[in-house]
């Protein structure tokens, strides 16, 4: 490495789009991918330089590794990495925007190809989370994309309380494990990074989860839903009076919506009976716009 770093520099003094500056980044390989814990990573090369040119923002640490954490205040700011890799200096830009010290999804790299979108690719609310929880502890989730069936793989990346985790999927679902505790009151963020059968890759989509453990401070969750796993009927009934349940949707492992009960009345059970065994994701969306995810098995 000690090597390689004064080749780096040389690779900074000699760039073309000058130190401190982003404009014009020119490596077209998404080298920057976010991690959704505040940290980013690039791939692999034989040394690395982080900058932080334009916004409000700070690197936390040292920028030489293939890792960096960021520490932001508010609006967008842009990271810049140059890699040497194969005898050849590389270098590439990202936007990322940052609201009250939180940095959210980024705008893909600039410099011609890299991340895009289009009308098939998802939303941030396209993403849902049910977590696996009982008596005060979490340790297990579930994500998935609603309504996406032509993709190729998934690139989850999730973060809770300062444990992180990546799972790469070729289908709509993930299984996340995380340390056990009482994670009540904590968020989960999920990011999911698609890419389409016609080769799109879709820009990071980023989601965040308020966990409810089920423990004695467990009171987050604004439903119940009995039972679980359940065979012929469903009930789901509101947890606190004042939120009144609008809508629940149900979705099939691969995220595809299979059934929606519009203004239900909780009293009378939802059935189930064309419904086959598996899991599926129940969404219960309530008056006041708010939504809640849980994980249904059926087992007939």
């Amino acid at each position: 490495m000690m090597r390689i770093l004064p080749i780096v520099l040389l690779c900074i003094l000699f760039s073309p789009t000058g130190y401190g500056q982003c404009q014009n980044c020119n490596d077209v390989s998404n080298s920057i991918s976010y991690n959704g814990d505040g940290t980013f990573s690039a791939t692999n090369a034989q040394a690395y330089y982080w900058e932080i040119c334009s916004g409000v923002a700070s690197i936390m640490g040292s920028n030489t590794n293939q890792n960096v954490a960021i520490s932001c205040g508010s609006g967008v700011f842009k990271l810049k990495l140059i890699r040497f890799t194969n005898g050849s200096c590389v270098e590439t830009c990202v936007s990322h925007e940052c609201e009250n010290g939180m940095i959210g999804e980024g705008g893909g790299s600039e410099g011609g190809g890299g991340m895009g979108s289009s009308g098939d690719c998802p939303s941030e609310e396209d993403i849902i989370f049910s977590n696996e929880a009982g008596n005060g502890l979490c340790a297990t989730g579930m994500a998935a994309i609603e309504n996406l069936e032509k993709i190729k793989s998934i690139k989850w990346t999730w973060a809770l309380a300062g444990h992180s985790g990546t799972v790469v999927t070729t289908g709509n679902t993930a299984s996340f494990y995380y340390p056990p505790g009482n994670w009540t009151n904590y968020y989960m963020a999920v990011c999911a990074e698609v890419t389409l059968e016609n080769g799109t890759d879709c820009i990071k989509k980023c989601n965040s989860f308020l966990l409810d453990c089920g423990g004695n401070g467990g009171n987050n969750a604004k439903s119940i839903m009995y039972p679980n796993p359940a065979k012929t009927q469903l009930t789901i009934q509101s947890n606190n009076q004042n939120s009144q349940i609008a809508e629940v949707n149900i979705h099939n492992s691969y995220g595809i919506l299979i059934q929606s009960i519009d203004n239900p009345d909780m009293e009378n059970p939802i059935h189930l009976l064309e419904k086959g065994n598996g899991i599926y994701f129940v969404t219960v969306h309530f008056g006041d716009g708010s939504t809640e995810s849980k994980k249904l098995v059926i087992n007939n």
